[in-house]
This record gives C-alpha cells, structure tokens and sequence, in this order.
C-alpha cells in the first residue's frame, strides 16, 4: 500500500498543487479504457483533455533538474509556461482565451491511437510521454503517448505531420520504442 508513494510529491508549501494533478487525471483511466476498446469517439473535452495530460505528464516529470532554490512546483509552472506559449504561439490571443485556444486546437491537432501490425509491442516506461518539436521554431509538433503494450496515443499538429493509418509497421514502432528507450535512459 506504500510501495513508490510519497507525501507531498510536487508541493510540502502547498499540498493543493498535488490536489489540483489528481482532479486533471480524474477523467484519464475512462479515456483510456475507451481507447483500448478501440473507441474514437470521444467528447471534445476528453480528446482535449487527454492531449493536455500527455503534455503534461511529460512537462511533470522528475527528470527536469531543479536547479533553483525553490521547490519543484515553482520549476514545473514555469515549463507549463514555456510549453504553452511555445504551443499556441499562432493561436489567437497566443493562448490567453480559452474558448480560442481549444477552436485552434480543434482546427489544428489530431489525436490517434495506434496499434502494431504485428505481434511487437510498445515499450510504456517511467517517462510517459514524449513532446516532438519541429528543429527550427521549436514548435511542438508531436506528442507520444504508450499507453499499453498493443497501444499508443499520438497527438499532433495536422499541419505538420499526417497518420492516415492507426497500424504501424515495425520499422516505425521500432523508432518509437528507441526513442522512448533513449529518453528513459537519459531521464
């Protein structure tokens, strides 16, 4: 019952930063069991909603060095920040709407589950999810998600990247795995 738990894991000034990451995820266990039954049909608010938590279980993780003197949470909002101006740069208002920021990410991102065409599986790890960005703007334009062995969840901007089929051949599925291998290692 008390394998791997921790009091007060982002915030011992303010426990209600850690209340505030169990209300996100609430709705994350129901969109996945829907994913994995092969539902796509999801409300707007879940597609959106799951699309945020991959971002921010990556923005999340342990990995990013504090090297401030302040507590982890401080660190975590200013990468959400970062993150977030970087996201919806081009969306008007530069993400100070919501209303305008989830029209520009329904006009402009996908989500789509994947699956292997073979029986190769998806390596899940402790680092959950991977944010892409584009080399140039450093744009993101990417998010991978493996959310179980025989599924994966991507997010992405339409206008960089297409996926016109949620089977994917090892060569791809050997990329993803390496890639997720590198950032577990590195992390």
């Amino acid at each position: 019952s008390n394998l791997g738990v921790e009091a007060y894991t982002y915030s011992r000034e303010n426990p209600a930063f850690d209340r505030q990451f169990h209300l996100m995820e609430e709705n994350y266990p129901q969109t996945v069991e829907k994913l994995i039954s092969g539902s796509n049909n999801l409300s707007k608010k879940e597609y959106f909603g799951f699309l945020m938590i991959m971002v921010d279980f990556n923005l999340r993780n342990i990995a990013y060095e504090n090297r401030s003197e302040v507590e982890r949470m401080h660190i975590y909002e200013t990468i959400s920040r970062i993150f977030n101006r970087a996201l919806f740069s081009e969306a008007p208002g530069n993400g100070s709407d919501m209303q305008k920021m989830l029209d520009w990410l329904t006009e402009n991102w996908r989500i789509q589950s994947i699956t292997p065409e073979t029986s190769e599986k998806f390596i899940t790890s402790d680092n959950p999810s991977t944010i892409y960005t584009e080399p140039i703007k450093s744009r993101p334009v990417m998010v991978y998600l493996p959310v179980h062995p025989k599924l994966a969840v991507v997010a992405y901007d339409k206008r960089s990247l297409s996926i016109t089929n949620n089977k994917i051949n090892n060569d791809a599925l050997g990329v993803l795995n390496g890639i997720q291998i590198n950032r577990s290692v590195r992390h």
